[in-house]
């Protein structure tokens, strides 16, 4: 799922896993095309291949979060992001969000197939 959101926050003790292969599932399409786009095919062969974890210091590293908050303050921290991002040029925003995310064609075709 975070692969889908514009921004993630988590707590410095956050484990990031996909465990679909442990499980003797496919991982979903969304994930098998996204993961190698964002993180690197090696990267993302261990989470998805090995079933691997991400601690929250390898998950910012990655990419995948964008910062840490201690879990007492995570909640006002994502709702001062939301107010800032909510204070923007609606039409500017969601332009640029739109580029940002790119033609969905692809992503679309990935998750027929």
């Amino acid at each position: 799922m975070l692969l889908h959101c514009d921004l993630v926050y988590g707590t410095p003790d956050v484990k990031l896993s996909t465990p679909f292969v442990d499980m003797g599932l496919v991982p979903e399409a969304g994930s098998t095309l996204l993961f190698p786009t964002y993180i690197g095919l090696q990267r993302a062969s261990a989470l998805l291949l090995l079933g691997e974890t991400l601690d929250a210091e390898a998950a910012v590293a990655a990419g995948l979060v964008n910062a840490t908050v201690p879990a007492d303050e995570l909640h006002a921290y994502a709702l001062e992001n939301a107010q800032a991002l909510a204070s923007k040029a609606p039409e500017a925003f969601a332009a640029a969000r739109r580029l940002m995310r790119g033609n969905k064609t692809q992503l679309d075709a990935h998750m027929v197939n």
